[in-house]
């Protein structure tokens, strides 16, 4: 998939076809009913491009693991606090890469009260002191 999205502008659709060497290969994904080798095709398009900021990486006490992946001027930043109202967008995966959920896909921002109990409790420490306009990836431990 690297190769077959370098060089995409962002809207740009492409439709891709991967054999099966480079897809899941020799083991498959049986749990998503891929064998083994089977040839993969895929339409994508490139929604937008995120570059990363070396160094803006940190994991909470709490284990929630943050990484800064847009960062806005501290002259400039508006800092998240307990109360606002948050207007967030998102997309969730498992860990093992199964996708779960996407804000996105409904083309408006999730919205929430922060430290409010509204969502849960990893993702109200993940955006606590986020710049507004920031975009961070985060992992969230499973008992949070």
């Amino acid at each position: 998939m690297d190769r077959a999205m370098t060089g995409m502008c962002i809207g740009e659709k492409r439709k891709v076809t991967i054999p099966g060497a480079l897809g899941f290969g020799d083991g498959g994904r049986e749990r998503d009913n891929i064998a083994k080798d089977q040839t993969l095709y895929y339409t994508v398009q490139l929604v937008d491009i995120f570059r990363g900021v070396p160094g803006d990486k940190w994991v909470t006490d709490e284990g929630v693991e943050i990484e800064v992946t847009h960062k806005i001027d501290e002259d400039k930043c508006r800092k998240s606090e307990t109360g606002d109202t948050i207007h967030q967008q998102y997309e969730l995966h498992l860990e093992n890469g199964t996708f779960v959920d996407s804000s996105y896909s409904r083309s408006k921002p999730y919205i929430f009260q922060l430290n409010q109990g509204k969502v849960i409790k990893g993702m109200d420490i993940a955006m606590t002191n986020m710049c507004e306009g920031e975009r961070r990836r985060v992992v969230i431990p499973s008992d949070l």
